[in-house]
């Protein structure tokens, strides 16, 4: 008995680990920023310090701020979008106020936009290689609408 519960359990854990956790949706124009500049862009949000959110506060299902903190000299830039990103249970008043409120580990967003570089790369016009895209993540195998965008900075 000790053994088909061990393997029910190992098959349990393969299922939970396979449920996908996010689409990527790729949008690579002459407008999106080029490889480079992303390639700094993950290296400096995998450098944030442990601890450190980054939240929606636009409104609810909406999109916050455009975020160039973490571009350096780069030219890309990232939105969170989307309910996930806020508050639990906030009505659109107070988004991610309180130390450790909702949001995402900033960490966390460049392994995603890892994975949308290296599946949305695409030479423009001129044979420069852009990335461009969102991650959708899901809840349950469901969109709830949270999305990271990627896309140039402005300016």
């Amino acid at each position: 008995m000790k053994i088909s519960f061990a393997l029910l359990l190992v098959a349990l854990a393969t299922i939970a680990a396979s449920e996908k956790t996010y689409n990527v949706k790729c949008e690579t124009s002459d407008a999106s920023p080029y490889l480079h500049n992303v390639n700094e862009l993950i290296d400096n949000l995998n450098k944030a310090p442990q601890g450190e959110n980054s939240c929606n506060p636009g409104p609810v299902n909406g999109c916050g701020k455009t975020v160039t903190g973490y571009s350096g000299s780069g030219g890309a830039a990232y939105m969170l979008c989307g309910e996930g990103f806020r508050c639990s249970g906030d009505p659109g008043g107070v988004p991610c106020s309180a130390g450790g409120c909702g949001g995402l580990m900033t960490g966390l967003i460049g392994g995603f936009f890892a994975k949308l570089r290296d599946e949305c790369q695409g030479p423009d016009s001129n044979g420069d290689i852009r990335v461009g895209g969102t991650i959708e993540l899901l809840s349950g195998g469901e969109s709830d609408g949270t999305e990271l965008r990627l896309f140039s900075k402005p300016g």
